[in-house]
């Protein structure tokens, strides 16, 4: 399940693929199948960290300070909040992950 580069021959991997949701890095668009998600800034940065980390589990803390620029470690839930937005929109079940699994006390990562 890790991410691939869309576009054949391209150097750069520009598209990122991830079951049926494809991100393009340039347009900063993410599609699933031809239909476009609309997502925020904040939430695409977040699905584009998952991909990145191809599986790996990501912290809040990680994902917090790549995404916010800070090192605020706390009780705060703001991480929790846009995944939750980012699920709804990807049409995902946090019961039945199909895309963002969570590792309860620790972070996310791409559902298997």
């Amino acid at each position: 399940f890790a991410p691939v580069s869309a576009p054949a021959g391209d150097e750069e991997a520009k598209g990122l693929v991830y079951k049926d949701l494809t991100i393009d890095r340039d347009k900063m668009t993410v599609h699933r199948g031809q239909a476009p998600i609309h997502l925020t800034k904040t939430e695409y940065m977040l699905l584009l960290l998952l991909m990145d980390s191809k599986g790996a589990v990501c912290t809040r803390e990680e994902l917090m300070s790549k995404i916010w620029d800070t090192d605020f470690m706390g009780g705060s839930n703001v991480v929790d909040v846009h995944i939750k937005s980012l699920r709804k929109k990807l049409s995902d079940n946090a019961g039945a992950p199909r895309y963002i699994a969570t590792v309860r006390g620790v972070g996310y990562r791409l559902a298997d």
